[in-house]
């Protein structure tokens, strides 16, 4: 069974420690689309292209500033648990 907290902890770590855009390769092996800078493309829940998959921050963006960060890790977050819950529109 695939481990999605171990997974999301790697990316987090990926995308901390380097200052390249093109963060995770994880969102690549996963089929993520990107955008030519890098950054994974997301739709404004932070949902990127494979369903059930959230990115935020300096992954998603290139905007490098910690208050937008924390605040898309807030939608991002918010917009997991509705999909867990079945009540996020795609």
């Amino acid at each position: 069974m695939w481990n999605w907290q171990v997974a999301a902890q790697s990316a987090w770590r990926r995308c901390s420690s380097s200052r390249r855009r093109n963060c995770p390769p994880l969102a690549a092996q996963l089929g993520c689309d990107l955008q030519s800078e890098g950054c994974i493309t997301t739709d404004s829940s932070k949902q990127t292209t494979i369903p059930g998959v959230f990115a935020c921050g300096d992954c998603a963006r290139m905007a490098g500033n910690i208050s937008l960060a924390v605040g898309e890790g807030a939608l991002a977050g918010v917009a997991s648990h509705r999909s867990l819950s079945g009540l996020l529109q795609g």
